[in-house]
């Protein structure tokens, strides 16, 4: 199944800059000043509906809140089903057996190097793309300086996430690992 969605459309980073070095600020695609965050986040509720009419993104469920505090406001795009295995099933279960393990210290190669199957994770990368394109950002994090129009988060609902885990583990309770990690390794 997840070979139909090959095709995912890598979303362009924010390009257009303005000011100089010091205080640079980078603007999305479809940055517009005059949006609110409540607009941005039903333009950006279109844009994934299309993209999967188009077939750039798999079918699943994708829900867009929006919080307004003193400080800012923010957007979380949580995925909430997804058409296949999400989880890596090496990385769940390296940590599970092993939770002390610094991932970062594996190679880039290791099956258990990333958290989610490529597709979920060129699935997240198009998505946060397609919530950047509507922001700015001239932020200097070195001198805790931030100028966001809003921040954002992209990922999978918790639950989702965690009851996925449960399933995946109940599936794969019987598999002989040993022989799977040196299938996949050779």
């Amino acid at each position: 199944m997840s070979a139909q969605f090959v095709a995912l459309r890598t979303w362009k980073k924010p390009i257009t800059t303005q000011g100089d070095k010091m205080y640079e600020r980078t603007y999305g695609e479809k940055h517009d000043s005059t949006l609110d965050i409540k607009d941005i986040a039903k333009l950006l509720r279109s844009d994934i509906k299309a993209a999967q009419k188009a077939k750039e993104l798999p079918k699943m469920k994708v829900s867009i809140t929006i919080e307004r505090y003193s400080g800012g406001q923010a957007m979380n795009v949580s995925i909430k089903e997804f058409p296949v295995q999400f989880i890596n099933i090496f990385r769940m279960k390296l940590q599970e057996e092993n939770p002390s393990t610094f991932v970062g210290n594996l190679p880039d190669e290791h099956p258990a190097y990333e958290l989610y199957t490529p597709l979920a994770k060129k699935t997240l990368l198009a998505l946060n793309s397609m919530a950047d394109a509507y922001n700015h950002n001239g932020s200097d994090i070195q001198s805790d300086y931030f100028d966001v129009n809003y921040y954002s988060r992209v990922g999978f609902h918790w639950e989702y996430q965690s009851n996925h885990e449960k399933e995946l583990k109940e599936k794969t309770s019987d598999v002989n690992w040993p022989t799977l990690w040196s299938e996949f390794l050779n």
